[in-house]
């Protein structure tokens, strides 16, 4: 699919040095066309600071924003309305319709913003109330429909323009239970019917990631909402599997050891073979094959479960890390523990050899 949308590390802070608040902290995912996208967290975790700098509402602090491949970021003040009349509609909690205007002209309100043809007009509201299931109401003000009537408005005014993203910032927010069910069944037909792509914030927790109707929701969390419970377990099972792959390296190495043990006998064996006239080039590659062994098997055992448990870790747990850390992070850590053991195992190799070469010697 192509994608619509993509958020590259963005970032957005508020106040001056010594008072600063990080509304996002290095934010970075992507939409692709016709899919329905909800992101949610608690209130005051950023979800509409996010959505703000995607329809340019508000700057980011640092990072870009993709829409159809044109960085929002970059485009001039002036032309920032004409980009949100034209890229992106609108759905507000508080539906923002004007009172003085009937249902019908709320959502012209956008074809006349956009200069069409007066002929073409009144067609399409009529087409966009049909599908929304709102053409009984078109002649009435929004003060005299209800609250999940007026919220569909805002979703006719904002799809009848075709915009290529379609922004709701908690639309049930203001709804009860009943019609906030309404709404989400009009997103999903919009979605289905239309092919609309949509983002979506909430702070509902029982909002669905897959419907009857098989309409996928993906909910993805970095810096939206902190949970100190399950990072801080998080961080603890990732410092446990750590410490269990170093551990079980260390132990199957000092096996190794056990065979310094018996220099004594391959000391023998060894001059046996320098008295035969073996090259004392051969023999320290015979020295080196046998201690080669020696690390090579518990090592690599230790490589193949390390790798193994490392593997069910990150699959078990996918969303925290995706969440709390990020997997370019992750690799990066990992890739570092893996240089640290293997610099400790070099070293310790070594010594071992130096040891070893000693004790046939003496």
């Amino acid at each position: 699919m192509k994608e619509i949308l993509k958020l590259d590390h963005i970032q957005k802070y508020y106040g001056s040095e010594g008072g600063i608040t990080k509304a996002i902290r290095d934010i970075s995912f992507t939409v692709e066309e016709g899919e329905f996208l909800g992101i949610m967290g608690a209130s005051g975790s950023g979800k509409t600071t996010l959505l703000n700098c995607i329809s340019t509402i508000d700057t980011v602090s640092a990072g870009h924003i993709y829409l159809d491949g044109e960085d929002v970021t970059e485009i001039r003040p002036k032309a920032l309305a004409r980009f949100r009349r034209e890229k992106l509609g609108f759905v507000f909690q508080d539906f923002n319709l004007l009172d003085t205007l009937t249902i019908g002209e709320n959502i012209a309100l956008v074809l006349s913003i956009n200069h069409t043809p007066p002929a073409e007009v009144e067609p399409c509201v009529e087409e966009m109330a049909r599908r929304l299931n709102i053409q009984d109401i078109l002649h009435k003000y929004p003060y005299q429909v209800s609250g999940g009537q007026r919220q569909r408005c805002a979703c006719a005014r904002a799809l009848i323009h075709g915009p290529r993203l379609l922004l709701a910032d908690e639309p049930t927010g203001a709804l009860d239970s009943h019609s906030a069910q309404m709404l989400l069944n009009t997103f999903e037909g919009i979605h289905t019917g239309l092919g609309a792509t949509i983002l979506m914030v909430t702070h509902d927790a029982d909002y669905p990631e897959q419907t009857a109707e098989g309409v996928g929701y993906g909910i993805r969390l970095r810096t939206l909402q902190v949970n100190s419970a399950r990072a801080n377990n998080f961080v603890l099972q990732a410092a446990m599997l750590y410490d269990g792959v170093v551990l079980m390296v260390i132990c199957l190495t000092v096996l190794s050891l056990q065979q310094l043990l018996d220099a004594g006998q391959y000391r023998y064996r060894f001059s046996v073979l320098h008295r035969l006239g073996v090259e004392e080039s051969r023999i320290r590659r015979l020295v080196l094959g046998q201690l080669g062994f020696w690390f090579g098997l518990p090592v690599g055992a230790a490589v193949l479960v390390g790798a193994g448990a490392a593997g069910c870790f990150i699959a078990a747990l996918r969303t925290e890390i995706e969440a709390y850390i990020g997997f370019g992070p992750l690799a990066v850590q990992l890739g570092i523990t893996a240089a640290i053991l293997a610099a400790l195992l070099g070293c310790y190799f070594i010594s071992t050899w130096v040891l070893f070469r000693r004790a046939i010697d003496a």
